[in-house]
């Protein structure tokens, strides 16, 4: 006996509910993030807001930490299987092994932050594909939700002018 909860019609059946419960939660993200910029300018609720703003930029650089890593070690495993020569291993093919393994460490990182930063601006949205590009023309912004309003309030703290 098959187990129907594994068809493809009670998956296209649950459709309409995903589509309304992403909509309740953008609107229930938005409303947060604006209770978030709301926030009264006190000591006690800056420094409330201050912990939660490093507490998702932690989260944020440890999740960009862990892709790049994983980005890095496939490249990497990728580079030096391609790249084997049986000859001898001298000084100058250590050094440009270590520029070109940083090159990719490089671009490992800026990959797994396009990676995150798409995914968490995307968060909200059930129809976002990423293995689709998005069409400049087309695009909107992304719903609020509360880790991305915790960096924007961080980001437009440290542009703010210091007296």
């Amino acid at each position: 006996m098959k187990n129907s909860t594994n068809t493809p019609q009670h998956i296209t059946k649950n459709q309409p509910d995903n589509a309304v419960n992403a909509a309740q939660t953008a609107a229930e993200n938005t409303a947060l993030a604006a209770a978030l910029r709301g926030m009264p300018d006190d000591p006690v609720s800056r420094n409330l807001l201050t912990g939660w703003q490093a507490t998702a930029a932690d989260a944020i650089e440890a999740l960009i930490r862990k892709v790049a890593a994983q980005l890095t070690a496939d490249a990497l495993t990728a580079s030096c299987t391609s790249g084997t020569s049986s000859d001898g291993y001298n000084v100058f093919q250590a050094a440009t092994r270590a520029r070109r393994q940083e090159a990719i460490a490089r671009e490992c990182r800026t990959l797994a932050e396009n990676i995150v930063f798409s995914s968490l601006c995307h968060l909200s949205d059930p129809h976002w594909d990423p293995l689709v590009p998005a069409l400049p023309a087309a695009s909107t912004a992304p719903p609020d939700n509360l880790m991305t309003t915790l960096l924007d309030m961080t980001q437009e703290q440290a542009q703010l002018p210091t007296n």
